[in-house]
């Protein structure tokens, strides 16, 4: 593992190191993807146009009969621009270059121009294990942010962490500056790396097999936990790994700086296994922050993009609570990835779910045949109006959707 710092600026902590102590202490068959992709691409034929719509928060209606009205048909919701925003930061998680992404001046950083209270010193630990190039050298300088985005709030990145057993990927960071209407001045965010896809494949067909194996051991809360059960596969990725300490450590090490904690925020967010993994992220930091005095009124946002199933209708339930229902997530299309594992296997989304699909329209163009749509689903994790009833048996098959999100937001590796 090598957890690479950059440093946050001044105030002690005043998490009791038992504290962060006690939460970081906490079969294969032949799925044949190529004909699904054969099949998608048919699906893709014709070229998507978004377009732009501003709507108030009160136009969203309560789903009724078998219609889903949970927030009708919108080209643009309320939570549009924030929602892209975290997309962009998952997919700024499947960077390979820890300099640039600690210095956050990699292609896939532009969305949001970085500050550098201090200089960053390039600390890391076992740094010999880590696998990306540049090691021991200092980022370079962040470039100026381009004219269109000055005024804009800022970014930094306070950490990566990876974990080499298992090859799973977080970084952790902060703004100076609100990023949506009404929000805290100085939000803090955590982001976790997807399947690579070198072993997306395998990945995908495994998920088809998982099993609710795992009684979920919840800390610091007694009460409404029986009977909740999660994928020990997904749970491990978070709670096994050099993830969940060093993510808590840092999270708290920004939330105990000289800012009021009144002006923080905290989100969480990842695509694919990093969506699950960031699942449990919210859950376990949610749960500290609500035992330790002057962090209880920090509020908790989880964002997910095609996100698997993760544990039972209960789990989900309590994700919800726990959360004040400060949950996104979004599934593209016919994204199979939300399909996994299935739910007859006993597992059930958390909601609430933002469904992207294409809607036909009459041809504006000969190219122009339908328009791109966020559909705001009902409360249950599993609208059969949105992505849970667009597939036989409720099982979708489309990679390509999984690895593109608002048309513009590529959740894969490449270029960064």
């Amino acid at each position: 593992m090598v957890s690479r710092s950059k440093g946050s600026g001044g105030g002690a902590a005043v998490v009791p190191p038992s504290m962060i102590s006690q939460l970081s202490s906490a079969t294969t068959a032949a799925f044949d993807l190529d004909d699904y992709e054969k099949e998608e691409d048919n699906e893709h034929t014709t070229t998507v146009v978004q377009t732009t719509v501003s709507v108030s928060s009160d136009q969203r209606h309560s789903k009724q009969g078998g219609h889903n009205a949970a927030g009708k048909h919108y080209e643009h919701w309320p939570e549009y621009d924030i929602a892209l925003r975290f997309a962009h930061h998952s997919s700024v998680a499947y960077c390979h270059d820890d300099t640039s992404l600690l210095a956050w001046n990699c292609s896939r950083c532009s969305f949001a121009p970085s500050f550098v209270p201090t200089p960053p010193n390039g600390t890391a630990t076992n740094m010999q294990r880590w696998p990306w190039p540049h090691r021991g050298r200092e980022p370079p300088p962040p470039p100026p942010p381009p004219p269109n985005q000055q005024g804009d709030a800022t970014f930094r990145t306070d950490e990566a962490i990876y974990d080499s057993i298992r090859n799973v990927f977080g970084y952790t960071g902060e703004y100076q500056g609100a990023i949506r209407p009404g929000g805290r001045s100085h939000p803090v965010v955590v982001s976790f790396r997807g399947t690579q896809s070198t072993s997306l494949r395998n990945w995908i067909s495994d998920l088809r097999f998982f099993r609710l194996d795992f009684d979920w051991p919840v800390v610091n809360i007694t009460n409404g936990t029986a009977g909740m059960r999660v994928h020990s596969g997904f749970f491990h990725a978070w709670n096994a790994t050099q993830l969940k300490p060093n993510v808590t450590q840092s999270v708290v090490k920004m939330l105990n700086a000289s800012v009021p904690t009144d002006s923080r925020e905290l989100h969480i967010t990842g695509h694919s296994l990093g969506a699950a993994i960031a699942t449990f992220c919210a859950v376990d930091l949610a749960t500290m922050l609500a035992s330790i005095p002057g962090f209880e009124h920090v509020p908790v946002y989880l964002w997910t993009y095609g996100s698997p199933r993760v544990g039972n209708a209960k789990f989900a339930l309590f994700v919800e609570k726990l959360l004040s229902h400060r949950s996104m997530r979004m599934t593209h299309h016919k994204d199979i990835v939300p399909s996994l594992p299935p739910e007859y296997l006993g597992f059930h989304h958390v909601s609430r779910e933002v469904w992207q699909h294409p809607m036909q329209l009459p041809p504006i163009s000969p190219t122009i045949t339908s328009r791109t749509i966020y559909e705001i689903c009902d409360g249950s994790g599993e609208d059969l109006a949105c992505h849970d009833g667009q597939c036989l048996m409720g099982l979708c098959h489309s990679v390509s959707d999984h690895l593109m999100y608002f048309n513009q937001v590529q959740l894969s590796g490449g270029s960064c």
